[in-house]
């Protein structure tokens, strides 16, 4: 997770605009500025030398949906009640340690997010990447719970496809193998853009899919990944170029 805060004006108060970027199922040593010997993330290791590091902080769930739920309502999951990602008894049962407990998929409309909270305060509030607490539309929707723009935002945990078409209902499908990657940091630029030239103060939430399965990097990052030596901690070359893309 990482979080960028616009410095404010110096000797004037200035309501800071907010950057909050996620990434899916990222391993935290695999910025290069984290231990990596293999991965290159320039620009994350750029903004980690320019900021704060919390290597003592931990998410609220080891899987997608409830540390989701966690970060969007401030709550820990047996408040939210997404405990899981759905459904809780999927997998191999004769393997299962716990008795599968009745879970929720989506935060309840009635809950008050960390998107409401920024709308109230007088930001402009956009969602660009994956949801995975809701519908695309409706009250359980990034729309419905604070959200001024939604793009790519629905129930699923992981695209169908890296590459356009993406069978997307929040997303229109781009030029043939268009890569979801860029293309939301593209629409999360043209946000912050009109945001500026509007001159009110915006929250971005940007919850990227990458590196979540499945691994589809484009050709040319995976050539530049295959052409580096492995690391001692990573080597493989189609999940780097995946964290390349981020």
């Amino acid at each position: 997770m990482f979080g960028v805060a616009e410095a404010a004006t110096p000797g004037a108060y200035r309501t800071p605009n907010v950057v909050l970027m996620i990434a899916d199922d990222l391993g935290w040593r695999d910025p290069r500025f984290m231990g990596s010997d293999y991965h290159q993330t320039p620009h994350i290791d750029r903004l980690a030398s320019g900021g704060m590091i919390f290597s003592h902080a931990y998410a609220n769930a080891s899987n997608c949906a409830p540390s989701r739920a966690a970060l969007m309502s401030g709550m820990y999951a047996p408040r939210t009640g997404v405990y899981t990602v759905n459904p809780p008894d999927r997998g191999d049962a004769s393997k299962r340690r716990l008795i599968p407990y009745a879970n929720q998929d989506s935060l309840e409309p009635s809950v008050f997010t960390l998107a409401e909270l920024m709308s109230d305060a007088g930001y402009r509030t956009a969602h660009v990447g994956k949801w995975h607490l809701g519908s695309a539309s409706g009250p359980t929707s990034p729309m419905g719970q604070g959200f001024d723009v939604n793009v790519a935002g629905y129930r699923k945990g992981h695209p169908s496809s890296y590459f356009s078409p993406f069978g997307n209902p929040s997303l229109p499908d781009a030029e043939p193998g268009a890569y979801l990657t860029d293309l939301l940091a593209e629409y999360a630029a043209d946000f912050v853009r009109d945001a500026v030239a509007r001159d009110e103060p915006f929250f971005l939430y940007v919850p990227f899919y990458t590196p979540h399965t499945p691994i589809q990097p484009t050709r040319d990052r995976l050539v530049d990944a295959e052409a580096r030596r492995p690391g001692t901690l990573h080597d493989h070359a189609g999940y780097a170029a995946m964290v390349s893309a981020l």
